[in-house]
């Protein structure tokens, strides 16, 4: 009993300490959107709007990233054992069509988002006010907890990087808020877990036919 006590005290604690240096902070940031993450990688964020070939570097590798992500899950459906790819996929998206319908965000200042000049099957370079949640982000998590469950170091170690990649990508780039990372990271998170409990009924139900 003293030891849970204790632990709601501190807590408590902490909710209203950091509440409170939170509530100072945000005042700095009235009329705008203050990130940290943003303001800390700023001078790569300016190199990369002068380079204009390495930009697009970034954004085709990016690109390619997320269509071989893309197509994996759709293969891993089609010629795997489950639907739990493809129906993550889709609950996924349609969670964050619902968010792109009811939140407008600002650009991030020095935002670099242009068609590179090589075609992407699932991205949309022509879109620049879809922030939140971050496509890129949540198709990345999802894909690599899909790659992540083969097994082994090797594909651990694969999903991790694909995940690294995208967000530093996607964040140097200005092309999206960390909020949008994060909430892309966690709504993937969360889709995944409730798929994977969901889809053996689905699996269940498609084999009868």
């Amino acid at each position: 009993m003293a030891i849970k006590l204790g632990m709601t005290v501190v807590a408590v604690g902490m909710w209203l300490f950091t509440q409170k240096l939170l509530g100072r902070r945000q005042m700095k940031f009235k009329d705008s959107i203050g990130d940290l993450v943003h303001i800390l990688t700023d001078r790569w964020s300016e190199y990369l709007n002068q380079s204009p070939r390495l930009a697009n570097g970034m954004l085709i590798s990016s690109s390619l990233v997320i269509d071989a992500v893309g197509v994996f899950l759709i293969a891993q459906t089609l010629f795997g054992t489950s639907v739990r790819p493809l129906l993550a996929l889709l609950v996924l998206f349609t969670l964050r069509q619902i968010n792109q319908a009811v939140t407008v965000l600002p650009t991030p200042k020095g935002m670099i988002w242009r068609n590179p000049g090589v075609p992407s099957i699932f991205v949309t370079y022509d879109v620049s006010n879809d922030l939140f949640f971050s496509g890129h982000t949540a198709l990345a998590v999802l894909g690599a907890l899909e790659v992540a469950n083969l097994g082994g170091g090797f594909f651990t170690a694969l999903a991790a990087a694909i995940v690294i990649f995208e967000v530093a990508v996607v964040l140097l780039l200005r092309a999206h808020w960390t909020m949008d990372v994060f909430a892309g990271a966690i709504t993937a998170l969360w889709t995944h877990d409730v798929i994977s409990r969901v889809s053996p009924t689905v699996d269940a139900w498609i084999a009868k036919f």
